[in-house]
């Protein structure tokens, strides 16, 4: 709060009291506060010679975990100033600890405050810096904001799956979990075939070969290599009737993290598809390093609207590698079976995960959403695509084993 006004109100009104009641003591009375003033003035710092810095622990962190934030201001000037800081974390992640600190700050001395962070996915971003700046005689008041840009990038809880049924039309020439639908090294049953030299002998199949003899026949098992799978999340907020809930697209997000991870532990090529504000594409590929590229564009995924992406039928297909495996994760707009049957059409194998919206909603309103997306289910399934149906009150593992069984 800034005093001198206040100070100087006093001081006017004792003088002016003095003279108009002819007092000298009224008068001596306005000089201690005259001089309290003046001295006020003299240590006032023009302008407050202040700079901030934010540091934290990490940068990027999984779902919950603590980080710490330490937030320090230094004073660059010539004279002593009083300090009052505070920080503005995010308003969507949970706060432990002080955020605000007040102080007398020497010159080239610091002012410091730490807090912890803990909060969901997405990413969030820091206010500026707020500072009010007084002389040690705490008359004159500064406000003023520091910039400190820092972003804090939280990635989705990855869930762990027991399976994907996932059945490309065409796998690559690595070893992988997924049947390539051709004779070769494997553990599920293929076919029988005439034996050749060099053929194991624990694989002739004595049944056959004892109906045809003298020929010998053996087992052959079907061969699992990788596959290229490609996620697509959509990430259009929907139209005005059918705007997709910020709780259905979070489940969508977790659902896409899971597969992603999954299926890159597999041995998969995975790549991801943000669908709805631009392309933002990541390109498929192995290992740790693609699981970390795709959970970072994970964790910053967001809700849009956009008039050139608003319909998904204008889905990129040519960036995608030749008769991959497609998993597209919507809650269902309305044009999808469109795409879906052109994509079969171009012989994409590929499977729709849709997550049911979780928020409580009752009345009219929600059974005409029920029904409508009831028939959406339907046709989807109608145009051969195999598609699950993610209840709220289900975990992702759950909906894909049970589709899995079913």
């Amino acid at each position: 709060m800034n005093r001198a006004p206040l100070l100087c109100l006093l001081i006017g009104g004792l003088a002016v009291l003095g003279m108009v009641l002819r007092d000298g003591g009224l008068l001596a009375l306005a000089l201690p506060p005259l001089a309290y003033l003046g001295a006020g003035l003299l240590a006032r710092p023009q302008p407050p010679q202040v700079r901030a810095a934010r540091t934290l622990s990490a940068t990027c962190v999984s779902a919950e975990t603590p980080v710490d934030v330490e937030l320090v201001l230094t004073n660059d000037g010539p004279l002593p100033v009083d300090v009052a800081l505070h920080d503005t974390p995010p308003s969507d992640l949970a706060v432990a600890g002080i955020t605000h600190v007040r102080g007398i700050v020497v010159p080239g001395g610091e002012l410091r405050t730490s807090y912890t962070l803990s909060g969901s996915r997405g990413r969030h971003r820091f206010g500026a810096v707020q500072v009010s700046i007084s002389e040690p005689l705490a008359l004159f008041a500064h406000q003023q904001e520091l910039e400190v840009n820092d972003e804090l990038l939280v990635l989705p809880p990855v869930a762990r799956l027991r399976s994907v049924p996932i059945r490309p039309r065409r796998t690559r020439p690595v070893v992988g979990p997924t049947p390539a639908r051709r004779a070769g090294d494997g553990i599920d049953f293929f076919g029988v075939r005439p034996y050749r030299t060099g053929d194991p002998l624990r694989r002739i199949n004595e049944r056959v070969s004892a109906r045809y003899a003298p020929a010998l026949f053996v087992d052959d098992f079907e061969r699992e290599q990788a596959a290229d799978v490609v996620l697509v999340l959509d990430v259009r907020r929907g139209d005005p009737q059918a705007i997709v809930l910020p709780s259905t697209f979070a489940r969508a997000v977790e659902m896409t993290a899971a597969l992603a991870a999954a299926l890159l532990d597999r041995g998969h090529r995975v790549g991801l598809l943000q669908y709805g504000r631009s392309l933002d594409w990541i390109v498929p590929g192995y290992g740790r390093v693609q699981r970390e590229r795709v959970l970072r564009a994970l964790g910053r995924a967001e809700l849009h609207v956009s008039e050139v992406f608003d319909r998904i039928e204008a889905l990129p297909t040519r960036l995608f590698p030749a008769r991959a495996q497609i998993i597209l994760v919507s809650p269902l707009h309305g044009d999808e079976p469109t795409l879906l049957t052109r994509l079969r059409a171009r012989r994409f194998e590929v499977l729709v995960v849709s997550p049911a919206p979780s928020d409580v909603v009752t009345g009219l309103a929600a059974q005409i959403a029920a029904t409508e997306r009831t028939l959406m289910v339907a046709r989807v399934r109608a145009a051969g695509v195999f598609l699950i149906d993610w209840a709220a009150d289900r975990t992702a593992a759950e909906a894909l084993d049970r589709a899995h069984l079913g």
